[in-house]
């Protein structure tokens, strides 16, 4: 098996119309907004807040008859400001419940090329993977006074999501680009939706 696997890899650097099938691969650094959501503790509530994004992100783009077309793929961070969910009954109390998310993405996808020049607008979409994690719990009564903070869990959850954006190549090893990216975390209590719009310098190998 290992034979044929290192067999395959020579065909592939060896003869070149094949090598130059994936023409770019391009990787670096993204950062900026994301409006975050997620639910109260009992699932009724859908609240958001405006959070920061940091992560690393690259790009296949394909050759020849395909080069209009690429796979893309982002492993971020998604820090959020405090949520406040009012009115949320628990048991038998009545309150407010705030916390803060730490969101991690893993998302891959696809996008297509309208022009393979300086300026390259795209629009793709994909699927991928979320960890949610809730921090600085707190959960309090219609007169501020602590209450016993409920049971709440992480969740691991499946996404989906489209994304349209635009890059400025200067030259063919570097890129600056933008996208605005809306993730659809899929929840048994229904969809907890974000809007991701990082920025990203790529650089191309």
């Amino acid at each position: 098996m290992k034979l044929f696997q290192l067999v395959i890899v020579g065909v592939i650097f060896c003869m070149p119309s094949i090598s130059m099938a994936i023409a770019r691969h391009a990787v670096g650094l993204q950062g900026g907004y994301s409006w975050q959501s997620n639910r109260d503790p009992e699932g009724r509530q859908l609240v958001g807040s405006d959070s920061y994004i940091a992560g690393v992100s690259g790009v296949y783009q394909f050759d020849g008859s395909l080069s209009k077309l690429g796979v893309d793929y982002s492993v971020s961070v998604t820090l959020s400001r405090l949520q406040q969910y009012r009115n949320v009954r628990i048991g038998g109390s009545v309150g407010t419940f705030r916390e803060r998310l730490m969101v991690v993405d893993w998302l891959i996808g696809a996008r297509y090329y309208f022009m393979n020049n300086k300026w390259c607008p795209f629009v793709g979409g994909g699927m991928g993977f979320s960890y949610l994690r809730r921090n600085d719990i707190s959960y309090r009564d219609m007169i501020n006074q602590l209450l016993p903070n409920p049971p709440v869990g992480d969740h691991f959850n499946v996404n989906i999501f489209p994304q349209i954006g635009i890059e400025y190549r200067p030259t063919f090893r570097w890129a600056i680009g933008l996208t605005v990216r809306p993730v659809f975390a899929i929840r048994t209590k229904g969809i907890v939706p974000a809007v991701q719009v990082p920025a990203y310098v790529h650089i191309a190998f």
